[in-house]
């Protein structure tokens, strides 16, 4: 596939705006550029597409915190960008001293193949590796593969987090899943073959408005209006994931366009799995302008899964989809709120008892106490 004039004649591709960076993505441009991270972390497993970072001294007597990063045109690096605006600080300075972040690598030809399930087995793998079960973060769409995680092996997930994740995207409007919806299967399968079968990150930011973002919006995004972080923000801005083609035409199809997993129609794992075999306690993280994964659509979760209505919690934030990860207003409120949810005990290892000392805490953990008690649903 070639690009200009002759790409515009293809019969396959759909005149919709958000689909045209995916057409533009051949041929692919050499990558190199890695996530900074702030936080001083080490790698404990790394394959060929994913590597599990842990940050700190996660306590033996807890279930650990794994951080379910999006796979996406941004990486990881959107849980640890900056001082005051890491969501992984934010945790570890409100009594969890530590945590795992699990970080999909940038696809190479070899990975043009992989699908959804590749993702979930990584995943899967960094469960066992953390012990076997494990309090899941999800990012984005690292949140609604954290659901389908957690439906498939209900048993590992002792809580769940899902942050500005499209879960029903049947529940309300948004852009992402219009333009998805107006394509037709023949322009979604063209762009998902193209570009030696992988999604060029860097090719897709460049036909977004947020590659040529100013000062004064990093500053509405980081949520410090007097930010310095300028430059550090257009240096991560830059840091693209490219995509297996068939992992992006599965998440395109299977979430936005027939919403599956609101349908207890996904297969994951050579299992179609159900909501309602999500049991484990859940908060439900939504911004309030966030054209991504809207409230409606994130918030359906918890009249989807089976977990008591008595531990289903949610928070919505006034803003729009970065600053729930990067907004240090949200991640003083918010997260705060969060942090307090993972810390609470209720997900202590089932048979251990809390270490000596502990003030109490039935999971060994310091008290944290945000600036709001948490919404219960």
């Amino acid at each position: 596939m070639d690009t200009g004039g002759s790409l515009m004649s293809q019969p396959w591709l759909p005149w919709t705006p958000w689909l045209w960076p995916f057409a533009f993505s051949a041929p692919m441009e050499p990558k190199g550029i890695e996530s900074r991270w702030a936080t001083p972390n080490v790698v404990v497993t790394e394959t060929q597409s994913v590597r599990l970072r842990r940050f700190g001294a996660p306590e033996a007597s807890a279930e650990p915190i794994l951080i379910v990063a999006p796979y996406a045109i941004h990486g990881a690096g959107i849980v640890d960008f900056a001082e005051g605006h890491s969501l992984v600080a934010t945790l570890m300075a409100a009594g969890l001293p530590g945590l795992y972040v699990l970080e999909r690598r940038s696809a190479t030809p070899e990975m043009r193949f992989q699908t959804i399930d590749d993702s979930l087995a990584d995943l899967n793998v960094a469960v066992d590796d953390v012990g076997g079960r494990a309090q899941l973060v999800g990012v984005c769409q690292g949140g609604w593969l954290s659901l389908a995680y957690a439906a498939r092996f209900p048993r590992k997930a002792a809580s769940l987090v899902l942050a500005g994740a499209p879960v029903d995207t049947d529940a309300g409007p948004s852009g992402l899943v219009q333009a998805t919806r107006a394509a037709s299967p023949e322009a979604l399968q063209g762009l998902a073959s193209g570009g030696d079968g992988l999604i060029s990150g860097l090719r897709m930011l460049a036909f977004f408005e947020s590659a040529q973002i100013q000062e004064e919006d990093v500053g509405s995004i980081l949520q410090d209006p007097e930010t310095r972080l300028g430059d550090a923000y257009a240096e991560w801005n830059k840091a693209t994931l490219d995509l297996p083609g068939r992992y992006w035409l599965q998440s395109a199809e299977w979430l936005f366009r027939e919403n599956r997993l609101a349908r207890d129609a996904f297969a994951a794992l050579g299992r179609t799995i159900r909501l309602k075999d999500v049991t484990c306690p859940l908060f439900i993280l939504a911004g309030a302008d966030d054209p991504i994964a809207p409230p409606a659509q994130a918030f359906a979760a918890r009249k989807l899964v089976g977990t008591p209505a008595a531990h289903v919690h949610k928070a919505l934030a006034p803003c729009a989809h970065l600053s729930l990860f990067l907004g240090a207003q949200t991640l003083r409120t918010e997260w705060a709120e969060i942090a307090l949810f993972l810390g609470a005990g209720k997900a202590a290892k089932p048979g251990v008892s809390p270490p000596s000392g502990s003030g109490g805490s039935p999971s060994g953990r310091r008290s944290v106490r945000p600036a709001r008690k948490y919404a219960r649903e």
